[in-house]
């Protein structure tokens, strides 16, 4: 049976994730109203955690991480900085209601396609009808709006109907990754379908295309292949695959290369020539990402252990904004240990994933393993060049992911556990043979 309460509490923390801004960064709700959202999903976690009957052992995939959250917790309690604080436990409570409780079938799949959908007719709406977008959908925005239309003016990349262009991305992202471990399965029998999942994705492509994220595009195309590799079982299948990726990534950067002058031009392929222009003439390709890791650096040899204290690289540094290295904010504010800590953790998950993709596990729970394995990826890439562990939008889906992990890996065992009692031959057959 159902519960309501787990598919309001998914559903809501879906929308949370990607489509949260719209409580601090648009004239529809005053700022504060991002508290009182947040408030109302701590309260929808503890009560679906507490709505669960009886208590089961927590699995390994959650223990390894609650030492790194209740540690960064700690630091930010020294910081007093409540809001990161009821973040991660927000995270936690993620983690000890996967472990008790069935929620895979409360993942509201056709909510992030459509949100994904959704992303992408904005960002086609501000490409194709500028006018329009300025009109209507502009001055909906508040504290982003100059920095939008500055991208437009320099020709940087098109936000669509979000204020920065990296929270679009991420939801144009998590489209493709339904879309590739969940609905091509779902629909492979039916020719139609899946041809509209094909334009989906080429559509989807394009628009983080003209977001002019350069490691979204490339992480479009490079996680499906990833995802895809590590699930096979065979190493011939595996180096064949490799192979012919390869060969397919160097012809393409070969006729890039060739033809950089005309891409220079091209609307959806600019931001990647300017990348190419600039490794050619020897310059920064980072956006200003170097003048934010040497400060970290600097911070890190003078706390090497512990760390400045989380949340405290912008005040200590003066820069402007965060590392966008997660892993090298992690050393900057909590030195060696945070960094264990985190790694740890993300590394056992991240191989008892594929571990588990390329087990004897049905079909149902191997889409979901995929969806898991698609969104760790995109995590741990993106956190070379985001601020991951700063966004909660970002590492909310990640623990997400992990939450999936957690009960696909219950259910299987359950299964086993199953099998095994079925199949048992009794002690007196035994003797009898």
């Amino acid at each position: 049976m159902r519960s309501k309460i787990l598919n309001i509490t998914f559903l809501y923390f879906s929308f949370y994730c990607l489509w949260s801004f719209i409580f601090t960064q648009t004239v529809f709700f005053p700022p504060v109203s991002l508290y009182a959202g947040f408030l109302l999903l701590f309260i929808l976690f503890v009560v679906s955690l507490f709505e669960s009957q009886g208590k089961k052992a927590l699995r390994t995939e959650c223990v390894v991480w609650i030492p790194f959250l209740l540690y960064t917790i700690l630091g930010y309690l020294i910081s007093v900085d409540g809001e990161n604080i009821l973040y991660r436990i927000v995270c936690v409570l993620l983690l000890l209601l996967a472990s008790q409780r069935v929620i895979l079938e409360y993942i509201p799949q056709n909510f992030l396609y459509w949100s994904g959908i959704f992303a992408a007719i904005g960002i086609f709406i501000q490409f194709l009808l500028p006018s329009f977008y300025d009109s209507f959908i502009l001055p909906l925005f508040t504290t982003n709006r100059d920095r939008i239309s500055i991208w437009i003016e320099n020709g940087y990349g098109f936000s669509g109907f979000y204020y920065q262009l990296s929270h679009a991305d991420m939801n144009l992202l998590m489209a493709e990754a339904l879309i590739f471990c969940f609905l091509f399965q779902e629909y492979k029998d039916e020719n139609k379908k899946r041809l509209y999942l094909y334009i989906s994705v080429i559509l989807i492509f394009l628009a983080i295309l003209l977001t002019g994220k350069r490691s979204f595009a490339v992480m479009a195309i490079l996680i499906p292949l990833m995802v895809h590799i590590l699930g096979k079982k065979q190493i011939v299948g595996i180096v064949t695959a490799l192979m012919v990726g390869a060969l397919v990534v160097y012809l393409a950067v070969i006729y890039f290369v060739d033809h950089i002058a005309d891409f220079s031009e091209n609307v959806f392929l600019h931001r990647l020539a300017e990348t190419v222009e600039e490794i050619q003439y020897a310059q920064d390709i980072s956006s200003g990402r170097e003048d934010l890791a040497k400060p970290a650096m600097k911070l890190f040899e003078e706390n090497p252990v512990f760390g400045i204290g989380a949340g405290n690289y912008v005040k200590v540094s003066h820069q402007y904004t965060d590392v966008h290295n997660a892993y090298l904010q992690v050393l900057c504010e909590q030195g060696l240990i945070g960094l264990v800590l985190m790694l740890v953790p993300m590394v056992y998950c991240l191989i008892n994933t594929i571990s588990l993709l390329r087990s004897r596990v049905s079909m149902h729970y191997k889409t979901y393993i995929k969806y898991s394995l698609f969104i760790q990826i995109y995590f741990a890439l993106y956190s070379f060049t985001g601020n991951t562990m700063v966004n909660y939008e970002v590492y909310f889906i990640y623990f997400l992911a992990i939450a999936i992990l957690i009960n696909v890996k219950s259910a299987c065992l359950r299964t086993r556990k199953i099998l095994s009692y079925n199949y048992e031959i009794p002690s007196s057959m035994q003797q009898a043979h």
